[in-house]
Formats: C-alpha cells, sequence, structure tokens
C-alpha cells in the first residue's frame, strides 16, 4: 500500500472572473434545485438562461461581489440539489454566507462523480444547515488537487450545523482537505474514506472541532483526522472510525488539543484505536474507552509529547484483548508521556512507564458506590421496572424535578456514602459534546444517598443524544446507527475528583434512543434499573 506522507501542499488556484462593484452586500434567495450556471456573472441578478436563481448562479453572482453576502433558499425547495457541472467555487475576497434550513431538510449532492465545494485562500465562508454529501475525487499524485472529496478549504470556512458524509478522495481527505483554516460547530462529518490519509479531514492548516462528531470514516491513516497543522477538538466525538494501517480516530503529526471530549468504537485494524501523537498532543477533560487496536487501543506515543489531565483512558482492547498491557496506553522510545494528574488508566502498565512524570492518577473513589440508572413515565408501551429508590425514598437526598405535569424522562445517577461520616459531593456528567452540569454540590449523610436526574422537562435526557429511534426516523437506523459514546460521570468529593466510565451506557440507553429502538411501531419505555458503574 503506498501512503502518500507530506508537510504542506499546494493546492493550486481557482480563477474566477470578478468585477468590482464595490463593497455592497448581496442577497440571493436560491428558488430551483437545477444546477445551471449564472447567465451574466456580475450583472447584480442571480439569474440562470432560464430566470431561475440557482446554488451555482449565486455563488457565480457573489464571487462578483465585495460586499458581505448571503445565499439563502427558498421554502418548499427540492431537497437536493445534484451537482452536474463540478465543484462550486467560492473565489472571492469578501465575507459569504449560504444559510441552508438544516442539514436534515437540504442535501448537496455530488452524485459520486464531483468535489462539492472548493474555497479559494482569499474567500470567508460561513455554511449552515445544509448536507453536502456524495463527493468524490480520483487521482494518486500529491502535487495535484485529488484531496478533499466534499471539500477543500484554502481561506477560512465555517460549517455550522453540516453534515458531511459519503464522500471519497483517493489521495487523502475523504470528506474534508484543510488547508487553511476550518471551523466546525455542531457538525457531523460521517461515512467519508479514501486508501490514504484523513478519512473525515485531512488537515494541514488550522483546524477547530467544536462540539459535533467525526464518525465512521475510513482510511489507510487517521480513520477520523489526521492532523498535520494546527487542531483543536473540543466537546467533540471522535467515535466508530477505522483505518487499515495507522490510527483509527487520531492521527496526530502536529499539535493537537483534545478537551472535553469523547473517543469510542475507532478500531486500528494494524495499529492503534484511538489516537496515535507523532509530534504534540494534550488531552483534558477527555474519555478514551472502547477502542480497539493491534499495537495500542486506547492511545500511542509513537514519538513527541503526550500531556494528559483530568481524563479516563480505559476499557479499550489491545492486541490480546482488555487485558493486554498496552490496551488503553504503549509508549515507543521515541516518545513522552507527561500526566499532570487526576487521570484514570485501566491498563496501567503501558499508560505510567519509567519514562512518565509527574503521576497523579484517580481511581474510582473507595468512599462512595455509584449507580447509573433511566426513569421514564413520557412512554407507556413495553413498560419496565424504575429505579428503586426514588424521591421521597428514606435516607435519599434528590437533586431533580419531575415536568409540570409530574411525568419523568431522565438519565439518572444514584452515589451511595459508603463511610461512617457526611461527605461533600458534586456531579457532572459528558455524553460526547454533551455536558451537563446541572446540580449543586451536596451533603450525603452517613449510609446515606445522593440521587440526581433532571432539572427541567427532558434535561438530562441521556437517550436522546443519539440519533437511531428518534420519532419518525427509519427503523434501520436502530441496527445501522447505533452510537457507543460511553458517558463519563465526575465525581468531586471534597477537593479530589474522581472519572467513571459508563461502559454500559446506561445514561444513553446503550447508544440508541430507547424509545424507538427496538422498534416495536409505537414509542417503549426506556426505564432502566440502578445498574453499578463503580
Amino acid at each position: 500500500m503506498k501512503i502518500f506522507v507530506f508537510t504542506g501542499l499546494c493546492l493550486g488556484m481557482v480563477t474566477a472572473f470578478s468585477v468590482d462593484r464595490g463593497a455592497r452586500a448581496a442577497s440571493f434567495t436560491v428558488d430551483t434545485g437545477d444546477d445551471d450556471h449564472d447567465a451574466r456573472p456580475g450583472d447584480h441578478r442571480c439569474a440562470t438562461p432560464r430566470g431561475a436563481c440557482s446554488l451555482r448562479a449565486a455563488i457565480e453572482e457573489a464571487n462578483a461581489d465585495r460586499g458581505a453576502d448571503t445565499v439563502t433558499f427558498r421554502r418548499g425547495i427540492a431537497p437536493v440539489i445534484v451537482l452536474r457541472d463540478g465543484q462550486l467555487e467560492v473565489a472571492r475576497a469578501g465575507a459569504l454566507r449560504i444559510r441552508g434550513p438544516g442539514a436534515a431538510d437540504l442535501a448537496l449532492d455530488g452524485n459520486g462523480a464531483t468535489r462539492l465545494l472548493f474555497v479559494e485562500a482569499r474567500a470567508r465562508v460561513t455554511v449552515s444547515g445544509l448536507t453536502l454529501r456524495h463527493g468524490w475525487v480520483d487521482g494518486d499524485d500529491p502535487g495535484r488537487r485529488e484531496f478533499g472529496g466534499a471539500i477543500v478549504n484554502l481561506g477560512r470556512l465555517t460549517l455550522a450545523g453540516v453534515t458531511v458524509s459519503g464522500s471519497s478522495a483517493r489521495a487523502g481527505g475523504g470528506g474534508i482537505m484543510n488547508e487553511g483554516t476550518l471551523v466546525l460547530f455542531r457538525s457531523t462529518v460521517t461515512a467519508n474514506s479514501t486508501g490514504n490519509l484523513g478519512g473525515g479531514i485531512l488537515n494541514i492548516g488550522r483546524l477547530k472541532v467544536l462540539g459535533g462528531g467525526v464518525d465512521a470514516n475510513q482510511a489507510a491513516a487517521g480513520g477520523g483526522i489526521d492532523n498535520r497543522g494546527s487542531a483543536m477538538l473540543r466537546r467533540a466525538a471522535i467515535r466508530g472510525n477505522t483505518s487499515t494501517d495507522r490510527a483509527a480516530g487520531v492521527e496526530n503529526r502536529g499539535t493537537l488539543t483534545v478537551d472535553r471530549s469523547t473517543i469510542s468504537g475507532n478500531r486500528g485494524i494494524y495499529d492503534t484505536g484511538g489516537i496515535e501523537n507523532l509530534a504534540a498532543l494534550t488531552l483534558t477533560r477527555t474519555a478514551i474507552g472502547g477502542n480497539e487496536g493491534a499495537v495500542a487501543g486506547g492511545v500511542y506515543g509513537a514519538r513527541g509529547e503526550m500531556t494528559i489531565a483530568n481524563s479516563v483512558i480505559a476499557d479499550n482492547l489491545g492486541p490480546s484483548g482488555p487485558s493486554d498491557p498496552n490496551a488503553d496506553c504503549a509508549l515507543d522510545p521515541l516518545g513522552t508521556f507527561h500526566s499532570r494528574g487526576h487521570n484514570r488508566f485501566g491498563q496501567e502498565a503501558g499508560c505510567i512507564p519509567a519514562r512518565t512524570t509527574e503521576i497523579t492518577t484517580a481511581a474510582t473513589s473507595p468512599q462512595i458506590a455509584l449507580y447509573a440508572g433511566y426513569y421514564d413515565t413520557h412512554h407507556g408501551s413495553h413498560t419496565k421496572p424504575k429505579p428503586s429508590p426514588w424521591k421521597g425514598s428514606s435516607g435519599v437526598v434528590f437533586l431533580g424535578q419531575s415536568d409540570p405535569g409530574g411525568g419523568w424522562d431522565t438519565a439518572a445517577l444514584r452515589i451511595d456514602n459508603l463511610t461512617g461520616g457526611s461527605i461533600s459531593v458534586a456531579v457532572t456528567v459528558d455524553i460526547g459534546s454533551k455536558h451537563f452540569a446541572l446540580w449543586s454540590t451536596s451533603t450525603i449523610l452517613a449510609g446515606g444517598r445522593l440521587i440526581v436526574a433532571q432539572t427541567a422537562k427532558e434535561n438530562f435526557d441521556g437517550s436522546d443524544t443519539n440519533p437511531a429511534g428518534c420519532y419518525g426516523c427509519s427503523a434501520s437506523k436502530c441496527t445501522s446507527d447505533v452510537r457507543s459514546t460511553v458517558p463519563v460521570v465526575h465525581v468531586t468529593i471534597g477537593s479530589q475528583r474522581f472519572d467513571y466510565y459508563d461502559t454500559a451506557q446506561v445514561l444513553n440507553t446503550r447508544g440508541v434512543d430507547a424509545a424507538g429502538c427496538p422498534y416495536t411501531g409505537t414509542r417503549n419505555d426506556e426505564s432502566e434499573t440502578w445498574q453499578h458503574v463503580g
């Protein structure tokens, strides 16, 4: 297998006809699903030869302007726009906003024949509320622009509430190739592929992933993300990606910061499941679990430096399974590992070698027992037992509030005080990119219990963090779109924090909306009795 390795890449320039008519902002409303060109770019009108305003015509008209232009879509437009004349090219000096109605409502489709979007170096573009899917570019020459199956960005691009899916590029960046500045805000990069670097994203510029997820992508190296520039992942979920050579979740050869994120369910067939680091990696408040790799399941420090704090690396699978010394971590002689404290490692042998500095791990606390459950009265079919004890039970401090009508649809946690005295406890929860900090610090008396649940209607509904099983969704999602996100519970007792891994996924009902999965034709009771977490 041939893998292209490079430190920089010039993807060339796109030439576009430009008319300087000042910095006046313009707005264009796309009213057709056709893909015709603008009849007269620069004439102040978005109009194809047939008099309609296509997305391609709107962008061509915006390219002739220096103002802060906006493109919107008429209500009721066809739900799919198929590109029949090649990629859309943004080659303008000003700002452009393309505002779609929602990623579930409008898709830009490459029909497996073309890249979808190319953003020039001088352009500033924001795309929101669209799906970009089925892009494709071919070729294996790294000097050509055969990167980025759906998107190539050389400028400044923000994707907000966007889905990039089902795209492929032979040379790298199955979904996105970024050489400029790219921000993904609550967006999803899913089911993209390449035979080389970066199944979801190949980054050699500046990348921020803020919320959302990169999942179910495939590559030779960097199944989810291959980073060779500067990248920050915050409240992101990197899950279910696959690699055939190196690093299924993330391969890092640049500077990578991961904060309050989840890296789970990734599979490295010949190498690392979660993250492989060859440069500079910082992990904070991050959970890495449920990954599988032939070298290391969780994290592999091949070269460079890793710094980890307040994170959990556990329940991964190494070459010989969960008990393998490298199931959670492995460190090459050229790599350096710094632990800044309050970390929990499953197989510590690989995570805490002799070269590690400042090790202060925090295992589960002997002062408490933690349980997870789910209490549901919203869905009446196929009723199930509820967690007990609950609100009003003897010895229970209860932090939560039922719906105005008295019902519940909530994940829940129970903390039992195993000591002979009172303890002060605070709880927060991370489920993928969702952070729940709903409860005040509480005192649990000796032998007592604390239960935390929703504090307003459905504001701790872990089931709804999953797409499969949602109301009106296809039943096929119950098998094709099950999420492997492992909830992490942070319990602070006094001044020390302990991190617990809900590997059974009780809090997010095993990766589906359990009201709709398994599919029964009705909405099912999601309740789950208390299950021991740690």
